[in-house]
């Protein structure tokens, strides 16, 4: 699985995420066979009966994937992940953003001990970019009147473009 990772071009993140899955079913699973596993096993391995939320459907979501392909090479029972419920993510909770007072506190504090990211804060708070995207955009992107976002730079591969408001293009011009 290792060298299959490598050789895919998948973010960092999403090879983190598939390794941690990984060792927490090997941890949990230790030397079984996978062909012996049932549903139970890996319900249990993946504790997805204690758990909730996002972690839980991206848990069983990474373990999904794996199966797959280990069910290609006729290691396992593809049909097994039938009998485990289909864990999902809720999205029904509150959406949860600072105030106007959190982030001129942060915006204060990143003037004194970072003033250098002061730029990177803006464009996170008040762009609405990703903090990965803020890490992959270079500087001669951002322009008073918009911000381009290449393909390469964002999240879903996607050209975009963001109109700076009054609160970042102050902070960008400063």
């Amino acid at each position: 699985c290792e060298v299959r990772l490598s050789k895919n071009q998948l973010r960092p993140r999403t090879v983190r995420s598939y390794r941690q899955t990984g060792e927490k079913l090997k941890s949990a699973l230790g030397t079984k066979n996978l062909a012996q596993l049932r549903a139970a096993d890996l319900e249990k391995a993946l504790d997805l009966k204690n758990a909730a939320g996002s972690g839980a459907a991206l848990r069983f979501r990474n373990c999904r994937v794996f199966w797959r392909w280990c069910a290609k090479k006729k290691w396992c029972d593809k049909t097994i992940l039938d009998e485990i419920d289909t864990v999902k993510a809720t999205s029904d909770g509150e959406i949860e953003i600072l105030s106007p007072g959190e982030i001129s506190a942060l915006m204060e504090t990143c003037e004194k001990h970072a003033p250098n990211f002061c730029s990177h804060f803006a464009l996170l708070v008040f762009a609405g970019i990703r903090a990965e995207e803020v890490a992959r955009l270079e500087g001669d992107l951002v322009e008073k009147t918009q911000i381009e976002l290449p393909a390469r730079v964002t999240k879903k591969k996607k050209r975009r473009y963001v109109e700076p408001c009054e609160n970042l293009a102050a902070w960008l011009e400063k």
